[in-house]
């Protein structure tokens, strides 16, 4: 399976309503039993996804408007070590 296969894989499993929660669970427990050290590049990676995606307007409408203000919002400080 490749990235993109992966990211089709983890939008159909959030896009069904009510999911939410084992979603959340599920992605929790996996990163959390992952090496310390891929924790960190995962944070690091999906920090600068939402820095863009908070810079980037090109596809905001009210479903998302929030999303990327609170985005750029949480992104103005910037901190990941690699240790």
């Amino acid at each position: 399976m490749n990235f993109e296969e992966a990211m089709k894989v983890i939008f159909r499993e959030i896009s069904y309503m009510g999911n939410e929660n084992e979603c959340i669970e599920k992605m929790y427990n996996f990163i959390e039993r992952e090496h310390r050290t891929l924790q960190q590049n995962f944070w690091r990676m999906i920090y600068y996804v939402m820095k863009r995606y908070g810079e980037n307007s090109e596809w905001t409408d009210l479903r998302n408007q929030a999303s990327r203000k609170w985005c750029k919002k949480v992104t103005k400080e910037e901190y990941f070590p690699f240790v």
